[in-house]
């Protein structure tokens, strides 16, 4: 099975969040592959490529905002993420230490797998925004190794390569 996602814009998508605690996740792209186990790996592949990312936001005091996100879960997939142009992403009021990220790669969950390839390159990210929020935080690349459970793993097989990470956030 292949996938391509290719030549589109995605700007000026806004969620607005109330009260103190209030959080929202807004996303450009949110990549999320599956299938295959140890016996008999999956052979997806899903490329997400010469598209431009901008004009996000969440006004949320624990809101985050996400340019390309993957998630996977089982083994044997692979996600190509070249060619991409993200910015003016923002969480103006968030206190999140993650509250704006360019390229976060999330792991799978720790029973699930791995045998799990990602390739990056040729993308652009640039970050120059702030927050009124004390402990707001951006990364313009982020390798997410944390499961909802509490453990720790790892992202399998990635490559990151010829990429522009701009943060003066």
């Amino acid at each position: 099975i292949t996938g391509e996602y290719y030549n589109n814009t995605f700007n000026n998508v806004g969620y607005q969040s109330a009260g103190a605690s209030a959080g929202s996740q807004v996303f450009g792209a949110y990549l999320y592959m599956w299938g295959g186990n140890s016996g008999t790996p999956a052979t997806r592949v899903l490329t997400y490529r010469n598209n431009k990312i901008s004009g996000f936001t969440s006004t949320g005091t624990n809101s985050q905002v996400n340019g390309i996100y993957t998630y996977y879960r089982y083994y044997g997939n692979t996600v190509n993420i070249y060619n991409n142009l993200i910015g003016n992403l923002t969480a103006p009021q968030s206190t999140n230490p993650n509250a704006v990220n360019g390229i976060r790669l999330a792991n799978y969950d720790p029973g699930d797998g791995g045998d799990l390839n990602t390739n990056i390159a040729y993308n652009t990210v640039y970050f120059g925004g702030t927050s009124t929020g004390s402990g707001f935080g951006t990364s313009s690349f982020f390798l997410d190794n944390y499961t909802p459970g509490g453990t720790y793993t790892r992202v399998n097989n990635y490559g990151l390569n010829n990429n522009i990470f701009v943060n003066l956030s």
